[in-house]
């Protein structure tokens, strides 16, 4: 009420000024989003202010007993209230208070919880697909593919980029509905319903890639799950009078972000968090919708092994307080070793199922999932050590660097994410920056490329310094980066996607050239140049965001974590295919979890902890020094955390 009469009282006093008035109001909102950017109303504050909303709290209080407007309209789009919330939830364990170390280690030993969920296994009552099949245009995602799912267990869904395992969650989630087939959820049809009332029925999911609201908290992206718990109707919350709800829902959403280990993180910036903990960030949203099912799309993506150790004991956790979770992941170790049952997909079709051993043995999924060949180093003939030889000779020559990084600090609001960085890029080079999430190596990208602004230092590319220039001038001169997360629009075709990596190229004539040396590098693009990015495996999608860059013809090309989520098989394609685009002479800055692959192809390394260079060489000595280990697993005594997770993957099965 406030604000209309604001500004109506401001299109009066305006009227003298008709031509200025867009001006006028453009500096008046200006000023609000400067000073007020949470409105009138945040911005109002004082025992007056608080008595009358307490008034007026008290009046639609009363009123919501005779309106039914007010209350809980939502509550028949619900499903059966039977299958709408769960006797016991991780959600409980949390709340009682139970330390997530001592739930695990009560799990671990097989302690009996006299407070725990009883859990029936019976798979034809839990989760159930019947010939499912979805179809994109001519393409079979999947196809014909039956399966159960067994209550309180962890299954595993593998199979390579574009098996159509994601398009399979999709479906089970209510975001894509099947072609052909049927889906049966605790006895209750699924295959017809809309996501909302699939989350309603106790399924919840993370995505492939994250899908969080980069301008709320973490608390807030994780009370966002809290949805379907909240009676408030659209008056009641759009008056900010749920007061009471909203404090259970901050509750539980804490709760949530306890089972993973971010309560002391609430507060922050969802954005600021290495990509890591926004993946766990996800698991919290999915758990807080207190789920039955949780279905989790590449968990262990972008994480090194700390963290996947760590990963690994809160999904025993979350299945010990009785939430069924059936989890997509290429790193097959983790997988093999915590998982019930395994079923692998391949060109949309179910190869195997069965126990993860009797699976991990089938040469068909063998040669399906990691490809003929597989190894240390990618297409190293005397072309391209050559070419090795003549970047680490360009290097000890003490030649001109074509890109430097000079004493560069970076933050977050208060928070410093790279401090005193410097390190220098040779033409021809590819040069690794490495690291454990958190250590500031995306920042340092992002700080190269212009979409971050320095705090001190400079960045200089072929002598100019480029540190205070608009990503767009950047772009122009020659500096190129493939984001983490790819980035790819999703409802453009795949010849639009690779067309706007163009963009910012004056030599137009040399498009289709352009075009046709990427669709020999990937000739799976050429195949697909027509379909919508979005309906493409991740492998695919991070093919076409390499290839979006490479449109650009940049001099130096900056990519970050091109290996993120991919199968083995399409792990081998990209870096062979860096491996090419290198002995053709393009210079590559290079962040990667997987140290030992990029390690093989790569002439110079840094690796950063906390924010700083704390170690640098040739790769072929960072390859074997041992203490990359510790500051690469962010451990001060070089503890192998690789061994740790080698360690709780080799009992987990037992104790599953």
């Amino acid at each position: 009420v406030g604000g209309a009469i604001l500004i109506s009282w401001l299109g009066y006093a305006f009227t003298d000024y008709q031509q200025y008035s867009g001006a006028l109001y453009a500096i008046v909102l200006i000023l609000l989003l400067l000073f007020l950017p949470g409105g009138l109303a945040a911005g109002l504050e004082g025992r007056y202010v608080d008595a009358l909303r307490l008034r007026v709290r008290g009046f639609v209080s009363r009123l919501a007993a005779r309106v039914p407007l007010l209350g809980r309209w939502s509550t028949s789009r619900g499903a059966n209230s039977d299958h709408a919330k769960p006797s016991l939830t991780i959600l409980d364990v949390a709340g009682r208070g139970m330390p997530l170390a001592e739930a695990i280690e009560r799990w671990r030993m097989g302690a009996s919880d006299d407070s725990g969920p009883s859990v029936p296994r019976d798979p034809a009552s839990f989760l159930r697909l019947e010939e499912v099949s979805v179809f994109f245009g001519g393409v079979a995602a999947v196809d014909k593919v039956s399966l159960t799912f067994e209550e309180g267990a962890i299954s595993g869904l593998l199979g390579p980029n574009g098996a159509g395992k994601t398009t399979l969650f999709n479906v089970i989630s209510g975001l894509q509905k099947p072609s052909k087939g049927h889906l049966w959820f605790r006895e209750q049809p699924i295959d017809g319903c809309r996501p909302e009332n699939v989350s309603r029925m106790g399924i919840a999911r993370t995505f492939q890639n994250l899908r969080l609201f980069g301008n709320m908290s973490v608390l807030e992206n994780v009370m966002v799950g809290r949805h379907r718990h909240e009676k408030a109707g659209f008056l009641t919350a759009g008056l900010g009078l749920q007061a009471k709800e909203e404090r259970e829902s901050r509750r539980r959403s804490l709760d949530a972000l306890s089972v993973v280990g971010l309560e002391h993180m609430a507060d922050r910036p969802v954005a600021a968090l290495p990509y890591g903990q926004q993946r766990l960030t996800e698991i919290a949203r999915a758990l807080a919708t207190e789920p039955r099912l949780l279905l989790l799309d590449e968990p262990a993506a972008g994480m090194n092994a700390t963290e996947k150790v760590q990963l690994v004991e809160r999904v025993a956790a979350i299945r010990k307080a009785g939430v069924t979770v059936i989890m997509v992941e290429h790193d097959l170790g983790m997988v093999m070793g915590i998982t019930d049952n395994v079923s692998v997909l391949d060109f949309g079709r179910l190869m195997a199922n069965g126990h993860p051993t009797a699976v991990q043995a089938d040469p068909a999924v063998i040669e399906a999932y990691v490809g003929v060949k597989h190894g240390d180093q990618y297409g190293l003939d005397e072309t391209t050590l050559r070419a090795a030889e003549e970047a680490r000779a360009r290097r000890d020559s003490g030649g001109a660097p074509v890109l430097e990084v000079r004493n560069l600090c970076t933050d977050y609001g208060s928070i410093s994410a790279i401090r005193d960085i410097s390190l220098r890029v040779f033409p021809g080079e590819i040069v690794a920056v490495l690291g454990s999430n958190g250590a500031g190596k995306t920042t340092l990208l992002r700080t190269i490329s212009g979409l971050l602004r320095a705090r001190e230092g400079s960045v200089l590319y072929q002598g100019r310094d480029v540190s205070r220039m608009p990503p767009k001038d950047i772009a122009d001169l020659g500096i190129g980066q493939v984001p983490e997360g790819r980035h790819i629009f999703p409802t453009l075709s795949v010849w639009d996607n690779l067309m706007l990596g163009t963009v910012c190229r004056q030599d137009k004539s040399g498009i289709r050239e352009d075009l046709d040396w990427v669709f020999e590098l990937f000739p799976v693009l050429a195949e697909r140049r027509e379909q919508r990015a979005g309906t493409m495996s991740g492998g695919q999608q991070q093919m076409l965001a390499i290839g979006r860059g490479l449109m650009g013809r940049p001099k130096v090309l900056l990519l970050d974590e091109p290996s993120m989520g991919l199968a083995p098989q399409n792990v081998e394609i990209i870096f062979k295919a860096l491996v090419k685009l290198n002995t053709q002479g393009l210079t590559m800055l290079v962040v990667e979890q997987n140290a030992k692959m990029l390690l093989s192809i790569a002439h110079h390394a840094f690796v950063l902890q906390t924010g700083r260079v704390a170690l640098s060489g040739s790769a072929t000595d960072l390859a074997c020094d041992e203490r990359v280990k510790g500051l690469y697993l962010g451990h001060a005594d070089e503890v192998c955390a690789e061994d740790d997770l080698n360690a709780s993957i080799s009992s987990g099965k037992e104790r599953v």
